[in-house]
């Protein structure tokens, strides 16, 4: 099946009366009409210490942030993605996630577009760009490859001059 272009190696059906109990540990939803940011900065905040990548992968916290979002996220925030999350601004992380996952849904052209840009190359500020010149300063974008035990086991992409290291 594929789902935005995007190929799902695994789709579930449920009926109706199944589907509180299959998605009830998933956290507040921005594209959901009962949209609880309050909540989204409670649960991101309880552990305070956890990775930002981390935290934002955890679906528990925010529901619909992918290993994209959480990057440029992080990029967005100037936050290092392995810095603890409290490190951001936490009301202002739950507004900035929550806007660009509906214009990312909503905007016919702008899936997944984090820079506002749709040309080749420069649709993501760090995502997919290790090597390659920040689209903000110039700087090499870093990446972290899949580590083995990560529960994450995702790549991470990063500006070392936008995202300095804080912790």
């Amino acid at each position: 099946m594929t789902l935005w272009g995007i190929d799902m190696p695994v789709v579930e059906l449920l009926r109706a009366n199944s589907v509180a109990t299959a998605l009830g540990h998933l956290g507040p939803d921005p594209l959901r009409d009962d949209w609880d940011a309050v909540e989204a900065v409670r649960r991101l905040g309880a552990r305070p210490d956890r990775a930002f990548v981390g935290a934002l992968l955890d679906q528990r916290n925010i529901a619909g942030l992918g290993n994209l979002w959480a990057n440029e996220l992080a990029f967005l925030s100037g936050v290092h993605p392995f810095d603890p999350v409290a490190t951001a601004d936490l009301d202002s992380l739950v507004a900035r996630a929550a806007r660009a996952l509906r214009l990312s849904a909503t905007v016919p052209g702008m899936y997944q577009v984090t820079t506002g840009s749709t040309r080749r190359g420069s649709a993501h500020w760090v995502a997919g760009r290790a090597g390659r010149p920040c689209l903000r300063c110039g700087t090499r974008i870093l990446v972290r490859a899949e580590v083995s035990g990560d529960p994450e086991r995702r790549r991470t992409w990063w500006c070392l001059a936008c995202q300095p290291r804080r912790s």
